[in-house]
Formats: structure tokens, C-alpha cells, sequence
């Protein structure tokens, strides 16, 4: 492909809503302030033009739809994802000087920028939110970057990625705090981390445990981000339990100009969803006043733990008159809700469960919880919704 043509040809086969970067010659580096770039640029004939007169990058993440890359170092490392993964693997491949990107529009909650090492040592990296991956150009070693693959990248699931052992960290979602549910929380103020990142459903497809893992600011921002007028409370005060984690990880506390540094990134992106009256000061008080607040740092939740122990034991007998297998984690999800709040009602949103179970939007899951109150598994106790800001309480039924 012949450099005038390939903005076209990359438009063409990522799709699109996809944001490219436009790089230094033989290097990596963005030309600009890449971060403040929007898909918006894409209509630029100006900046299309300019695209082409270098190397290419993409922006990954929300701001592109949702492409995401897996970057694996070694060919060797290539081969045994390849084998593990032959399905999905089919899709947009690219490389530079060793191992592959494999690139794939993710649909549902992913995590964020994470470096990966396999039995201790590097492997790769999970590219979203916060990164960005060449795709054309020539590579700092002399080579060009190349297609293995030529495909348009597959839609997937993040739990269709089957892993290899020993990999960490644990792959895992923050659950949407938007939906403020109001659940007891463990004492622990570390992140998670275990030595394998999937127990395995009865296909044998690895499922990923959903344990929140906020290590960097970037996957904080991606966790509080507001999408939406109305919230903004509750996102800030996620944000301030994702930078308290951030703080845990690194074993220290955070210096207020880098407290303010990443409030005004929130601030920046949620500006068109304020509410009109209130300027960034009185939104910077209200997160320091959270920020100072904040018990548990994300991670360190009931639901969290709820969740994992739900895929890793086998159905209570009230799951089993049901087909679907993501419904049956669901009520195996609630009866562990019920035993750890010792046989109390517990609160669980439907918001909660399409990113737990990676459904496009709230309304499927809405509907399985009104489903399982009509087939006697729940009862309703109190009703959430928007009056209340509280999810909706239930009480487990079966006596298992």
C-alpha cells in the first residue's frame, strides 16, 4: 500500500469512530497532544492529510469505539495465544519487529492500560484505554510494521479471551459505581491480585474473575469516567476510591498536584455533562471532600468478592431451571450476596450486572431480575431507581 493511500485503507478496515494518530517518522511518538485529540479530528481533511506523511497510530479505547490490541512480545508468546485463542485470533494482526498486535472492537467492560508478565516474566500488554499502537509506518528497529493478518478486527467479549496460566495481573472490571449501589465492604485496601486470571465454565472457555484492578490513573479516569448528564457525584467519588487504590499499589499517597493534575482530566472530559451553575472549583471541593472520605479503595468490595466465589462454585439447585449459564452465575452471584450480608437483603443493580456479564446494555439484565422475583428465587424488599439513588434490595428465597 502506497503511504497517500493509507488512510483510506486503515479507515476502511477498522471501521468507524476510530481515532489515528499521526506520528514522528520511524518512532512512536504522537506529533501534538495526542490526549486532547478527539474522533472529531477524522473529518479534518487538514489533519487526514497530514496522517500520511509519517507514521500511523491508533488511539485505543472508549475513544475509539472501543478498539482494543493485545501486544505480545515473542513470536513464541504469538504462537501459544494463537493456540489457545485460534477463533478470535482471527482478526486484524499486525507486527512490528517480533510478536503481534491482535486487535479486536471490545464489546462490554474491559480493563484498562495493563502491563502482562507470564510465570513472572514480561509478556506483553493489554492496550485500551490510556494507549495507543502503531500500525504503519516504519518501526524504530529499520523494519515496517506489517499485517499478519489483514481482517477487520472481530468483535468480542472480554471474557472470550481464553489466557495462559500463570498470567497476571488478574484481568478484571471495575463495577459501575454510577449505579450507587450501597453493599458492605471488606477491610482490605489492597487490590486483588491472584496467580491465574480465569476459572473456567463448563465448556471450558475461561471466565474472568471480576475483581477490580485500578493500578494506574489512567484506568481510574477510564473507570470514573461520566458518559452522561446526571452522576457526576457518584463518578467523582469512584474516582477518588480508583486514585486511593492507585495510592495503595504504589504504597504511597499521591502529592496534591498530581491529585489535581487528575481531577482536572475528569474535569476536562466530563465538562459538556456539568450541571450549569457549578464551576470546576466547586467540583474540585467536592472530590477532595471524597477523596478524604474514602474507606475502601476500589477493589476491596463485597460484590467483588461475591462474584468470583459465584464462578468458581458450582449452581445452587434454584439455577438449575435455567438454560442460560450467565443466568445461573447470576443467581449463584445473588445467593452469595444473601450469605455474606448473613442472610440479610442485599442491594444489586442491573447496571451492575450487564458490565459484570458484558451485555451491551442494562435492559437484558433488568429483565433477568425481574425474571428470577417471578420465578420465586427473589423478592423485592425495596425498590430502587432514580428518586431513591439506590439499587434495588432483594432477598434470596431458596433454602440452599
Amino acid at each position: 500500500m502506497e503511504d497517500r493511500k493509507i488512510v483510506g485503507e486503515l479507515l476502511a478496515l477498522l471501521g468507524p469512530g476510530v481515532l489515528l494518530l499521526h506520528c514522528k517518522p520511524g518512532t512512536k511518538k504522537p506529533l501534538g497532544k495526542w490526549k486532547d485529540l478527539t474522533v472529531d479530528s477524522m473529518a479534518d481533511p487538514a489533519y487526514l492529510a497530514r496522517l500520511g506523511r509519517g507514521n500511523i497510530g491508533v488511539v485505543l479505547g472508549q475513544r475509539s469505539s472501543g478498539l482494543c490490541s493485545l501486544d505480545i512480545d515473542s513470536d513464541g508468546g504469538m504462537t501459544a495465544f494463537n493456540d489457545l485463542n485460534g477463533a478470535i485470533c482471527q482478526t486484524l494482526c499486525t507486527s512490528g519487529a517480533r510478536g503481534c498486535n491482535f486487535w479486536w472492537k471490545l464489546q462490554g467492560p474491559y480493563p484498562g492500560l495493563t502491563p502482562l508478565k507470564c510465570d513472572g516474566l514480561q509478556w506483553g500488554e493489554w492496550r485500551s484505554d490510556g494507549a495507543q499502537t502503531m500500525i504503519w509506518g516504519l518501526h524504530p528497529c529499520g523494519d515496517r510494521y506489517r499485517f499478519l493478518r489483514r481482517l477487520k478486527p472481530l468483535t468480542i467479549g472480554f471474557a472470550d479471551i481464553t489466557w495462559p496460566q500463570k498470567m497476571t495481573p488478574l484481568h478484571s472490571f471495575a463495577p459501575d459505581e454510577g449505579d450507587t449501589e450501597r453493599t458492605q465492604f471488606t477491610q482490605s485496601t489492597q487490590p486483588t491480585q491472584r496467580t491465574e486470571d480465569t476459572h473456567a465454565d463448563r465448556s471450558g472457555k475461561g471466565v474472568p474473575v471480576c475483581v477490580p484492578l485500578v493500578i494506574t490513573l489512567d484506568q481510574a479516569l477510564a473507570v470514573a469516567r461520566t458518559r452522561a448528564p446526571g452522576g457526576n457525584h457518584e463518578r467523582l467519588f469512584t474516582l477518588a476510591r480508583g486514585v486511593k487504590a492507585v495510592e495503595a499499589s504504589r504504597g504511597q499517597a499521591l502529592p496534591e498536584s498530581e491529585l489535581k493534575a487528575v481531577f482536572e482530566r475528569w474535569f476536562s472530559d466530563a465538562k459538556p455533562h456539568v450541571k450549569k451553575g457549578l464551576s470546576i472549583d466547586d467540583y474540585w471541593f467536592e472530590f477532595m471532600e471524597g477523596y478524604e472520605n474514602v474507606e475502601h479503595p476500589l477493589g476491596a468490595g463485597v460484590m467483588e468478592a461475591a462474584w468470583a466465589k459465584a464462578l468458581s462454585s458450582p449452581p445452587p439447585a434454584a439455577a438449575e431451571q435455567f438454560q442460560d449459564l450467565n443466568l445461573r452465575r447470576v443467581v449463584s452471584l445473588c445467593r452469595e450476596l444473601w450469605l455474606a450480608r448473613s442472610r440479610q437483603p442485599f442491594f444489586v443493580s442491573c447496571r451492575t450486572l450487564q458490565r459484570l456479564l458484558g451485555h451491551p446494555d442494562h435492559i437484558r439484565s433488568a429483565r433477568w431480575l425481574r425474571g428470577l422475583v417471578r420465578s420465586k428465587v427473589l423478592a423485592v424488599v425495596e425498590a430502587g431507581g432514580a428518586a431513591t439513588r439506590k439499587a434495588t434490595r432483594y432477598r434470596y428465597l431458596p433454602q440452599d
